[in-house]
Protein backbone atom coordinates (compact mmCIF):
# COMPACT_ATOMS: atom_id res chain seq x y z
CA UNK A 1 0.00 0.00 0.00
CA UNK A 2 2.67 2.57 0.86
CA UNK A 3 5.10 1.58 -2.83
CA UNK A 4 1.34 2.39 -4.37
CA UNK A 5 0.93 5.80 -2.49
CA UNK A 6 4.55 6.74 -3.48
CA UNK A 7 4.07 5.48 -6.80
CA UNK A 8 1.24 8.07 -6.65
CA UNK A 9 2.79 10.37 -5.81
CA UNK A 10 5.90 10.46 -7.80
CA UNK A 11 3.51 9.97 -11.00
CA UNK A 12 1.24 13.41 -9.98
CA UNK A 13 4.10 15.28 -9.15
CA UNK A 14 5.79 14.10 -12.74
CA UNK A 15 2.90 15.15 -14.49
CA UNK A 16 2.47 18.89 -12.63
CA UNK A 17 6.65 19.29 -13.20
CA UNK A 18 5.79 18.14 -17.25
CA UNK A 19 2.94 20.91 -16.91
CA UNK A 20 4.81 23.76 -15.29
CA UNK A 21 7.66 23.13 -17.92
CA UNK A 22 4.94 23.80 -20.77
CA UNK A 23 3.80 26.45 -18.57
CA UNK A 24 0.30 25.72 -17.55
CA UNK A 25 -1.71 23.01 -15.86
CA UNK A 26 -5.84 22.47 -16.92
CA UNK A 27 -7.67 20.48 -14.64
CA UNK A 28 -11.62 19.93 -13.89
CA UNK A 29 -12.44 20.58 -10.24
CA UNK A 30 -15.53 19.40 -8.98
CA UNK A 31 -17.11 21.60 -6.18
CA UNK A 32 -18.71 19.71 -3.92
CA UNK A 33 -21.71 20.86 -1.60
CA UNK A 34 -24.02 19.23 0.75
CA UNK A 35 -27.44 18.59 -0.29
CA UNK A 36 -28.75 18.72 3.56
CA UNK A 37 -27.58 21.63 6.66
CA UNK A 38 -26.48 20.82 9.59
CA UNK A 39 -23.55 20.65 11.73
CA UNK A 40 -20.73 18.17 10.31
CA UNK A 41 -19.99 15.22 12.42
CA UNK A 42 -17.32 13.54 10.38
CA UNK A 43 -15.20 14.15 8.00
CA UNK A 44 -12.92 11.56 7.13
CA UNK A 45 -10.29 12.94 4.35
CA UNK A 46 -7.88 15.53 4.68
CA UNK A 47 -6.73 18.32 2.20
CA UNK A 48 -4.42 17.38 -1.11
CA UNK A 49 -5.73 13.91 -0.05
CA UNK A 50 -6.65 11.30 -3.27
CA UNK A 51 -10.11 9.78 -2.74
CA UNK A 52 -12.29 7.59 -4.64
CA UNK A 53 -15.15 7.91 -6.82
CA UNK A 54 -17.88 7.08 -4.07
CA UNK A 55 -15.57 7.46 -0.94
CA UNK A 56 -17.55 8.93 1.95
CA UNK A 57 -16.04 13.22 2.00
CA UNK A 58 -17.88 14.05 5.08
CA UNK A 59 -21.44 13.32 7.60
CA UNK A 60 -24.14 16.16 8.40
CA UNK A 61 -25.26 15.30 11.80
CA UNK A 62 -28.36 12.49 10.97
CA UNK A 63 -30.26 12.64 14.51
CA UNK A 64 -32.67 15.68 12.88
CA UNK A 65 -32.96 14.06 9.70
CA UNK A 66 -33.58 10.38 11.83
CA UNK A 67 -36.50 12.47 13.74
CA UNK A 68 -38.04 13.45 10.75
CA UNK A 69 -38.14 10.91 9.13
CA UNK A 70 -39.57 8.86 12.01
CA UNK A 71 -42.44 11.49 12.74
CA UNK A 72 -43.04 11.52 8.98
CA UNK A 73 -43.78 7.57 9.35
CA UNK A 74 -45.96 8.17 12.33
CA UNK A 75 -48.48 10.46 10.94
CA UNK A 76 -49.00 8.61 7.44
CA UNK A 77 -52.69 7.69 8.04
CA UNK A 78 -55.45 5.61 6.38
CA UNK A 79 -56.88 8.73 4.45
CA UNK A 80 -53.55 11.08 3.65
CA UNK A 81 -51.28 8.09 3.46
CA UNK A 82 -50.60 9.24 -0.14
CA UNK A 83 -49.04 12.59 0.94
CA UNK A 84 -47.85 11.08 3.72
CA UNK A 85 -45.74 8.76 2.40
CA UNK A 86 -44.22 11.54 -0.02
CA UNK A 87 -43.44 13.07 2.67
CA UNK A 88 -41.72 10.35 4.55
CA UNK A 89 -39.56 9.47 0.85
CA UNK A 90 -38.61 12.71 1.38
CA UNK A 91 -37.18 12.80 4.57
CA UNK A 92 -35.63 9.82 4.20
CA UNK A 93 -33.53 11.17 1.25
CA UNK A 94 -33.03 13.75 3.03
CA UNK A 95 -31.39 11.49 5.58
CA UNK A 96 -29.46 9.44 2.99
CA UNK A 97 -28.12 12.79 1.74
CA UNK A 98 -26.18 13.46 4.99
CA UNK A 99 -23.35 12.11 3.52
CA UNK A 100 -21.61 13.14 0.58
CA UNK A 101 -20.05 11.16 -1.59
CA UNK A 102 -16.74 12.03 -4.02
CA UNK A 103 -18.06 11.49 -7.91
CA UNK A 104 -15.08 11.50 -9.10
CA UNK A 105 -11.24 9.78 -8.85
CA UNK A 106 -9.18 12.76 -7.78
CA UNK A 107 -7.47 14.66 -5.00
CA UNK A 108 -9.48 16.82 -2.47
CA UNK A 109 -8.51 20.54 -2.10
CA UNK A 110 -9.45 23.84 -1.06
CA UNK A 111 -10.65 21.60 2.08
CA UNK A 112 -12.99 24.65 3.67
CA UNK A 113 -14.92 22.36 6.16
CA UNK A 114 -14.22 20.76 9.65
CA UNK A 115 -15.50 18.44 12.06
CA UNK A 116 -18.29 20.76 14.17
CA UNK A 117 -18.98 23.84 11.10
CA UNK A 118 -22.26 23.95 10.04
CA UNK A 119 -22.62 22.98 6.73
CA UNK A 120 -25.37 24.75 4.76
CA UNK A 121 -26.96 22.76 1.31
CA UNK A 122 -25.98 23.60 -1.85
CA UNK A 123 -22.74 25.84 -0.89
CA UNK A 124 -19.53 23.81 -1.61
CA UNK A 125 -16.98 23.11 1.22
CA UNK A 126 -14.19 21.25 -0.44
CA UNK A 127 -13.50 20.83 -4.22
CA UNK A 128 -11.82 17.68 -5.84
CA UNK A 129 -9.31 18.13 -8.85
CA UNK A 130 -10.28 15.01 -10.87
CA UNK A 131 -7.47 12.76 -12.06
CA UNK A 132 -9.10 11.91 -15.61
CA UNK A 133 -8.34 15.16 -16.05
CA UNK A 134 -4.95 15.89 -16.44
Amino acid sequence: MLIRKVIGFVLTIAIFAVALIVGRVRADVVNVAPDVSGAVVQMPVHDNQFVQKGELLMEINPSHYQIAVGQAEANVTARAAELRMRRADAAKLNLERTKVFSLVDGYVTNLNVFRGDYATAGTAKLAIVDSHSF
